[in-house]
C-alpha cells in the first residue's frame, strides 16, 4: 500500500516537453518541467522528496543559494531490472511564484512518452507514488484503468474530483487535472 500519490494529467504541451520538444519557437521558453500549484502540495511534496540540497539559483534578480527537494525514483528497466536516480522537486521561482516543479522530466526514463498508455484509454496520467518501503515510484496510468482496473476508491475519486474541477475552469488547452491522496491520513487534494 503507497502512502502518498501525487497525480497529474499528461496533456499535449506535457508530451512536447518528455520529447524535449517543447521550445517550438525561436523565442526560447520551454521549460521541460511537471508544475505543480505550490501551497496546496506543500502538506505531501515534502515527504515524497525528503531530502533538501542547496543550490545556487537566481531569485529577484540576486544569486542565491536555494533549498531544494530531492528523492531517490526507483523503476524496472524493460528487463526487469532495478534502476534508480535522484530527481528534484524545486520551490517557485521569481517568474512562476505560485509553482513549485519537477525539472527535466525528458532525462527521467520511466517518464518515457513510449510508455504512456494507449490512447483509445482516455486520459493519462502520471503518478509519483511514495511506497511503504519509502521507495519513491512514477507510472502512468490511463483515465480507463484508474476507473475500471482496481485502484483505490480515494485515489479513483480524487482524479475524478480533480476532472470536474478542471472542466469547471473551463479547460484551457494545457490546463491539468491534478491533486494528491495521502493514505496515511486520508487527506486529499484535487486541482
Amino acid at each position: 500500500m503507497p502512502y502518498r500519490v501525487v497525480f497529474k494529467s499528461i496533456e499535449e504541451g506535457d508530451k512536447l516537453k518528455l520529447n524535449a520538444r517543447s521550445n517550438l519557437t525561436p523565442s526560447g521558453g520551454g521549460a521541460r518541467d511537471f508544475r505543480f500549484s505550490f501551497e496546496p502540495f506543500q502538506p505531501v511534496m515534502p515527504k515524497l522528496f525528503p531530502n533538501v540540497v542547496q543550490v545556487m539559483r537566481t531569485r529577484d534578480k540576486i544569486r542565491q543559494l536555494i533549498d531544494i527537494r530531492e528523492a531517490t525514483l526507483v523503476w524496472l528497466d524493460e528487463n526487469g531490472e532495478p534502476e534508480q536516480m535522484q530527481i528534484r522537486y524545486e520551490p517557485p521561482t521569481s517568474s512562476r511564484p505560485s509553482e513549485g516543479r519537477i525539472p527535466r522530466v525528458h532525462q527521467i526514463p520511466p517518464l518515457a512518452v513510449s510508455n504512456l498508455p494507449p490512447p483509445v484509454e482516455g486520459q493519462p496520467f502520471v503518478l509519483f507514488v511514495e511506497e511503504s518501503s519509502g521507495n519513491l515510484g512514477v507510472h502512468y496510468v490511463s483515465h480507463f484503468s484508474l476507473v475500471h482496473h482496481g485502484w483505490h476508491p480515494l485515489l479513483t475519486a480524487t482524479v475524478e474530483e480533480a476532472l470536474d474541477n478542471r472542466k469547471a475552469r473551463h479547460k484551457k488547452s494545457e490546463d491539468s487535472a491534478s491533486g494528491w491522496v495521502d493514505f496515511t491520513t486520508g487527506r486529499t487534494y484535487a486541482h
